[in-house]
């Protein structure tokens, strides 16, 4: 196997790798959708629930392909509080079933728990309150280099692990574009985004 050969594979390994380790964090961290699915008078109920919202207007909480003889309604209040429940009922848009939470201001919190009913019975979806955190609309282009930059971040720091098992002649090369690539963008874009998102350009150590 030549060179070149050799570290044309070893990209691919690390672009594979880099891609799942990404879709990995996307899909497991806090403010992907909570999804799941519970019976409720004999149907199956499939339902993925927000858990992440713009300031600037209401989230819509939607329920899609509900059976007709089910409604629902929501209870929420805004997280670690001892705030009084409010309620809100699910309106019926064709075959889904639909309802809003009001806006929070940026990093705010809701925990919101929501009711399937049939006649006179009641079930919860969850068993534990969602939570949905609310946020600033960030511009495209600040978020878009961001995401870029933490990519190549991560690609050039598992081309760099795979090199230096390789025992490969170019691990510092790589690792110094890790270096240039994580300050960029987690350094400098990265509380950037987040004064956009959330107010505060760090909120981290040690605060």
């Amino acid at each position: 196997m030549t060179q070149k050969v050799k570290g044309v594979i070893l990209w691919v390994v690390a672009v594979l790798f880099t891609v799942g380790i990404a879709v990995y964090q996307r899909t497991t961290g806090p403010t992907y959708p909570a999804s799941g699915t519970i019976e409720f008078k004999g149907h199956q109920i499939d339902y993925k629930l927000l858990r992440s919202a713009e300031s600037e207007g209401p989230a819509i909480i939607q329920l899609s392909e509900m059976p007709v003889d089910i409604s629902a309604a929501l209870e929420y209040r805004r997280f670690k509080t001892n705030d009084a429940l409010k309620n809100v009922d699910f309106a019926r848009q064709g075959q889904d079933l639909v309802a809003e939470l009001p806006p929070e201001p940026p990093a705010g919190k809701l925990a919101y728990t929501i009711y399937l009913i049939s006649g006179d019975e009641k079930q919860a979806l969850t068993i534990e309150p969602t939570v949905i955190r609310f946020k600033g609309s960030v511009p495209d282009y600040i978020l878009l280099p961001h995401i870029l930059f933490m990519f190549l971040a991560m690609l050039f720091s598992s081309r760099a692990g795979i090199e230096a098992m390789a025992k490969g002649p170019k691990v510092e090369a790589y690792s110094l574009y890790t270096l240039i690539f994580l300050t960029v963008g987690g350094m400098i874009l990265g509380p950037i985004v987040q004064k956009f998102a959330f107010g505060e350009y760090w909120t981290g150590w040690p605060w």
